[in-house]
């Protein structure tokens, strides 16, 4: 299975729903059990996404977030009311732990004392004690962390999952170990623990590079929202050449707005336009729609007409 489209995501959440009990990280499992798990890698917003998602097919899943990420702020006002929805949901929070952000982590005892030093800054900030943490980007050094428990705190890691669990991962955008369609139909007694990152899983099913151009670009994308929703709030004028353009596109689907917002912050107007016409001509849309595409075009037009040449 090498189509991570959300539509074929969506199928994968529903299978497991329907064929494996739910399981968390603590506690005994079933045999047939499931611990879905989700490391939140490059994009909130994206994990936001597959959070709803999940919840729809009834999938009680397990987040991991890194307060250390180089592309998100969990911590940040909208980080913490993505973060809280997970828990909305009835979902779980554990410790993403970035061992590269700390640099010294070389004993069982530095470890532990880490990841206190999360667990109160997750009390903190989002109200809740995580009960379970995960490695981001582990290293041979990590793996050797066998111990069920640090501190107090489950490790995802530990000795008892890598033996008495299956494992299926996408981690770098594609199936590393067997592909999760046939681990989860393998005729199989065993428990089983998924690990995905939201930031692989689109719209439509590009390679992961171009995948994760796209959790970035919707990370960008929610955050311009935001800016835009402030300016209303706050009665302050909006600057831009294609804010008005862009909102006849509220309707058509969010990867298609990302796309269009990512032309034209660059000034691609001319590769705006065609992507347009294109859809136009594909008739995807529903009519309202259509039409609102069809004026976009109308107002980029004039707009590329009246644009100097760049030299």
């Amino acid at each position: 299975m090498n189509d991570f489209s959300i539509s074929a995501y969506r199928e994968l959440v529903g299978y497991a729903v329907n064929n494996f009990e739910w399981a968390s990280y603590l506690g005994s499992p079933p045999n047939n059990a499931i611990i879905w798990r989700h490391d939140c890698d490059f994009s909130l917003s994206k994990a936001s996404e597959i959070a709803a998602i999940d919840h729809e097919e009834g999938m009680r899943s397990n987040f991991f977030i890194n307060l250390h990420a180089t592309t998100y702020n969990a911590r940040s006002k909208s980080g913490q009311l993505i973060v809280r929805s997970f828990l909305d949901y009835g979902h779980t929070v554990g410790i993403h732990l970035d061992v590269a952000y700390y640099g010294d982590i070389w004993t069982e005892d530095r470890l532990a004392e880490v990841l206190i030093a999360e667990q109160v800054q997750f009390e903190s900030h989002f109200g809740l004690s995580p009960k379970a943490f995960s490695f981001h980007n582990p290293t041979n050094f990590e793996m050797n962390f066998l111990s069920q428990t640090y501190a107090g705190i489950v490790n995802c890691y530990s000795k008892e999952f890598r033996t008495d669990y299956r494992y299926a991962s996408d981690s770098n955008g594609y199936w590393r170990h067997q592909p999760i369609s046939d681990v989860m139909r393998a005729n199989s007694q065993i428990p089983l623990q998924v690990l995905t990152h939201p930031a692989w899983w689109s719209i439509r099913p590009f390679e992961a590079r171009e995948r994760l151009v796209q959790a970035l670009a919707h990370t960008m994308f929610f955050e311009l929202s935001a800016y835009d929703r402030n300016l209303v709030i706050y009665g302050r004028e909006n600057r831009s050449d294609f804010v008005d353009a862009l909102h006849l596109l509220k309707g058509i689907p969010e990867d298609l707005q990302i796309v269009f917002n990512t032309l034209l912050s660059f000034g691609f107007i001319e590769a705006a336009l065609n992507l347009a016409k294109d859809e136009i001509c594909k008739r995807s849309l529903d009519a309202p729609n259509q039409e609102l595409l069809q004026d976009f075009v109308v107002i980029l037009s004039k707009k590329a007409r009246t644009e100097d040449p760049i030299v």
